[in-house]
């Protein structure tokens, strides 16, 4: 590791910035030494929102394969274990874990502070071996006594759960090393400590020191506080700084800035590109978007509308859903299945939107999609009236005055 890029991974007195970072390790991924994409996927790490970024940590994770790196090697083992990747894959992350064994555990047994952090979060989660949480903390331990910034993070974490380990001062005290270190990732956690408890001057303290290291989190989160205090200008310089780091939301909010022209004149173009580039970092709320701005084109492209929504619904987003489930409704654009689109809406008659529960509603009154029940679909519609929804209301007097339901 050179000397310049400890300053960004271990405690020193002039801490790296994440793009000085980046920069550093982009000179030496093109030589035969393989840890340096090990180092890569380490900082993207730190900008995994939502996962958005896990796609570009594989791929780093796997030319260090590439290279034999063992650190790259186990960290791909690790998250090749992870059921909740779309790269899960059991059979062959234990067998890079085998392969990458004897060379990692040499540097497990020279106190390596890397191959200590990483050997201690397979036990504390039991990957590869039986779990031993008391082995794992004595890792994290030996990598903190060197310094290494992602332990301190990691020690605050473990003894502020509640359980076994809770320990109030000492995750105080490792929290405090990382801030005296000028640790991007613990002064944006220490802001939202603050934030928490409605302390926004200390927040915006912290905040901007994260900031100021480029932490894409800190820049978003600081953005959307001068966006309540109606500093527009202010809000769109950061969030273009988030936004440059990949930042799903932070792009999403940049399309709407340039939509609205808040804190930076209106363009429309500039709206959609950063719109699109939301979707490709798989962010579900700008696939929801987009699709509704397509429904506004002529000719409508029906197909990337309902691919937007089909993925963004998959996600679990309601919104999506519901407009997924209003194209099988009427049949636009796609084949219409009125079954499929009660089952869609009644998928997501927890998250109580008002529009939701009154389509629920009129579809079990009708019988469209489903069974007639009257008593049900009412149940909804007035759920949806007391929410000020104008046609549950409207809907419901409707009744009132016919003795009856009506479509």
């Amino acid at each position: 590791m050179t000397s310049l890029l400890k300053h960004y991974f271990f405690e020193s007195n002039q801490q790296l910035s994440m793009n000085e970072a980046f920069y550093e390790i982009n000179q030496h991924l093109h030589t035969h030494e393989g840890v340096y994409h090990f180092y890569y996927a380490k900082l993207l790490e730190r900008l995994d929102v939502d996962q958005s970024h896990s796609k570009r940590i594989m791929d780093q994770l796997e030319k260090g394969y590439d290279k034999k790196d063992p650190l790259s090697m186990t960290l791909y083992a690790k998250y090749l274990q992870l059921e909740k990747l779309p790269y899960y894959h059991p059979v062959k992350a234990y067998q890079i874990f085998l392969e990458a064994q004897p060379l990692f555990m040499t540097r497990v047994h020279a106190k390596d502070p890397f191959a200590c952090h990483l050997y201690g979060s397979l036990l504390y989660q039991g990957m590869f071996m039986k779990t031993n949480q008391e082995e794992a903390i004595h890792y994290f331990q030996i990598a903190s006594d060197q310094h290494l910034l992602e332990s301190y993070d990691t020690l605050f974490q473990l003894f502020q759960k509640k359980g076994n380990h809770f320990n109030q001062s000492l995750s105080t005290s490792f929290m405090e090393k990382g801030i005296q270190a000028n640790d991007a990732l613990l002064l944006f956690k220490k802001a939202m400590i603050h934030l928490s408890k409605k302390e926004d001057m200390e927040a915006i303290y912290y905040l901007e020191k994260s900031s100021d290291l480029e932490m894409s989190h800190a820049s978003f989160a600081l953005a959307n506080i001068y966006i309540k205090q109606k500093q527009h200008d202010n809000a769109f310089i950061l969030m273009e700084k988030a936004a440059s780091f990949d930042h799903p939301h932070a792009l999403y909010m940049l399309s709407l800035a340039y939509a609205n022209g808040k804190g930076t004149l209106k363009d429309l173009d500039k709206s959609r590109f950063y719109l699109e580039k939301a979707v490709t970092m798989n962010h579900v709320v700008s696939m929801n978007q987009l699709a509704m701005s397509l429904m506004k084109e002529t000719p409508k492209d029906h197909l990337r509308i309902y691919e937007l929504l089909n993925q963004a619904s998959q996600r679990k987003d309601p919104l999506a859903t519901y407009n997924l489930a209003m194209m099988f409704l009427l049949g636009d654009g796609i084949y219409q299945n009125q079954t499929k689109a009660f089952r869609l809406l009644d998928s997501i008659k927890q998250t109580q939107l008002p529009m939701v529960l009154y389509q629920l509603g009129v579809m079990l009154i009708v019988g469209i999609g489903t069974d007639k029940n009257e008593d049900l679909g009412k149940t909804y519609l007035k759920q949806a009236s007391d929410k000020k929804f104008k046609l549950a209301t409207e809907y419901l007097n409707r009744y009132s005055k016919n003795n009856h339901f009506v479509a």
